[in-house]
């Protein structure tokens, strides 16, 4: 879900690694990520192997294991027929949707094609090329594979069936239209990827937040209620997690800021949220 954030108000406060304290509440972390495996994401990370080796459980969005890539399978079919890509375009619109889908992804994923929904569609065509020709670990698998080594306690935050269930809330008549739209602009999501990539590794959350806020115009999904019932589960989740012991959580970047983002939620709460370099 590599991008589905959103963030409200400005905010000046740019850093990834987030020291969160409180008193009678053990010192923990919180990182803020991006679906990448890109070796400069990677190298920014290991700035914060020495926190995360220092608490004893982590945190991530979804705790990933071999398996998922089958459990992941069926949320790609639409059980609504009516809602499926077959069913919601023309003869013509279709067969546009085949030719990007066969470029882009390739061939195999024809067979998929006619049981997906317009929404899924998008999203698939979304990844950047980067992503499906490099085969190292994502950023959210690397802390993962790191806390496991060292006997970590891990957190799932979220699941798969809650993730996907945002997806399937979405109106078919706007999930058609983005579709369309995505079409006819065939922008050049390698170049645009890029460009938040270079955010990311300057820590640059106002800037991150106000490109993904942008892209809050055009898609379907990014909802006030998407953002805020995310955060809160996320807030919800590392609470429950640093009040039994020091945690280390890592979750999307542009979760963090803004008025309804993490870190103040975490304020809020009386807690003292503190940047640490990478550096």
């Amino acid at each position: 879900m590599l991008f589905l954030f959103i963030s409200y108000g400005q905010n000046e406060e740019n850093a990834l690694l987030w020291e969160i304290s409180k008193k009678r509440v053990k010192t923990s972390y919180l990182y803020g990520t991006i679906h990448s495996q890109d070796q400069r994401v990677i190298h920014l990370a290991k700035g914060a192997l020495p926190f995360l080796y220092q608490c004893e459980a982590y945190a991530g969005e979804i705790i990933l294991d071999p398996n998922d890539a089958i459990a992941a399978f069926p949320f790609l079919i639409e059980k609504d027929k009516t809602k499926r890509c077959k069913s919601v375009f023309d003869k013509d619109q279709y067969e546009q949707i085949e030719e990007l889908v066969k470029e882009s992804l390739g061939k195999e994923m024809l067979l998929v094609l006619p049981f997906m929904s317009p929404y899924m569609t998008a999203l698939m065509l979304n990844i950047p090329s980067s992503m499906t020709e490099n085969s190292e670990a994502f950023l959210d698998v690397y802390f993962q594979e790191k806390a496991d080594s060292m006997g970590h306690e891990l957190i799932s935050l979220e699941t798969l069936a809650s993730q996907f269930a945002y997806i399937q809330k979405i109106e078919i008549s706007a999930q058609k239209n983005y579709l369309l739209e995505f079409l006819e602009e065939k922008e050049d999501i390698d170049s645009s990827f890029e460009e938040i990539l270079l955010m990311y590794l300057a820590e640059d959350l106002a800037a991150i937040s106000q490109e993904l806020i942008s892209a809050s115009q055009e898609d379907p999904l990014f909802t006030e209620e998407f953002m805020m019932s995310r955060n809160q589960i996320h807030f919800q989740g590392m609470i429950a997690a640093m009040k039994k012991q020091k945690t280390f959580t890592a979750v999307g970047a542009a979760h963090l800021p803004g008025e309804l983002g993490i870190l103040n939620l975490l304020r809020q709460e009386g807690y003292r949220v503190t940047p640490v370099s990478l550096k």
